[in-house]
């Protein structure tokens, strides 16, 4: 797993776009080919990136996405990296600059491919699927939720305020459906589509559900097959308990390679500190047999 390089779970072709084209077009594109982002290029090169939080963005400002080019809300420089960069480290720049894609290109910058959480997800190490057995160890407890004659544009609202991804549509504690980031960009590529509509009309349904106790293999398997990024988690009676999603379960591999790491510098340290006084017992040693001698030494000759 440490050997692994961005150039090995990169995805490529990418889809791109340029910054002269309508965001409606780039919206559209995004729902036909069911993708979270789209590279934005001028020739062979990356010059930022149109994602589904950059739709969130849009709306929430309430920009006319025909009006709008994709150069003038695109997220801009991209975050780039080159093929050989380790594995670890790619999903280290993208925690610390808090984006989920990560646009890799050549020596030349040119681009070669993108990386995202889900590329990230696919290679998870056997060892963190050891420690973190359930779907449980990694749930963000926390989940925001609104009922179903909530608007399209409270949810966005409440989108942008929290940072989040998505709202849990619930009723009497139980989910009635889930609306996402991927949900509004099939809304905002509507020409003319108005975003005062009750979230119940417009949610994913039904809601992929699973246990506190799900085996979180299954969970990640699951997600896979049905190529979604959250699960719903809930107790025994049905009633919302938890939220799992692609990006904690990485960023919890992440945090885990980043303790390893201090544990092992840790016990190296440890090792270096027992191999100093070993050192230091050595010299003092010498020194001892080395006064030793010179007194011997001495002695012969004052005879």
């Amino acid at each position: 797993m440490a050997q692994l390089q961005l150039a090995d779970i990169l995805t490529f072709p990418v889809v791109t776009v340029t910054p002269d084209r309508p965001v409606h077009d780039a919206l559209s594109l995004m729902r036909e080919r069911m993708i979270s982002s789209l590279v934005v290029v001028d020739g062979d090169r990356p010059v930022g990136i149109f994602t589904e939080r950059d739709a969130v963005l849009l709306t929430y400002r309430h920009l006319n996405a025909e009006n709008i080019l994709v150069g003038e809300v695109m997220s801009k420089p991209p975050l780039t990296a080159l093929p050989g960069v380790d594995y670890h480290q790619g999903y280290g720049l993208i925690t610390a600059q808090q984006v989920r894609h990560l646009i890799i290109v050549n020596q030349q910058g040119e681009l070669a491919g993108i990386v995202s959480e889900g590329d990230f997800l696919k290679h998870l190490s056997t060892d963190f699927l050891v420690r973190f057995k359930e779907v449980g160890a990694v749930m963000v407890e926390n989940v925001v939720t609104f009922p179903g004659d909530a608007t399209v544009d409270d949810a966005v609202c409440l989108m942008r305020r929290e940072n989040i991804s998505c709202i849990v549509v619930e009723e009497q504690a139980q989910p009635l459906g889930i609306f996402t980031e991927r949900d509004l960009v099939r809304l905002a590529a509507i020409p003319g589509q108005t975003f005062d509509i009750p979230l119940v009309e417009v949610m994913t349904r039904p809601v992929c559900r699973v246990t506190v106790d799900t085996a979180l293999n299954d969970a990640i398997q699951e997600m896979d097959t049905r190529c979604i990024r959250r699960l719903v988690v809930v107790d025994a009676k049905g009633c919302i308990v938890g939220l799992v999603t692609r990006h904690d379960i990485v960023k919890q591999l992440y945090n885990r390679h980043v303790e390893h790491l201090q544990e092992t510098l840790d016990l190296r340290e440890s090792e270096l500190t027992e191999v100093r006084a070993e050192l230091k017992v050595e010299r003092e040693l010498r020194r001892t047999e080395e006064r030793l001698a010179e007194s011997q030494r001495l002695t012969r000759i004052g005879s």
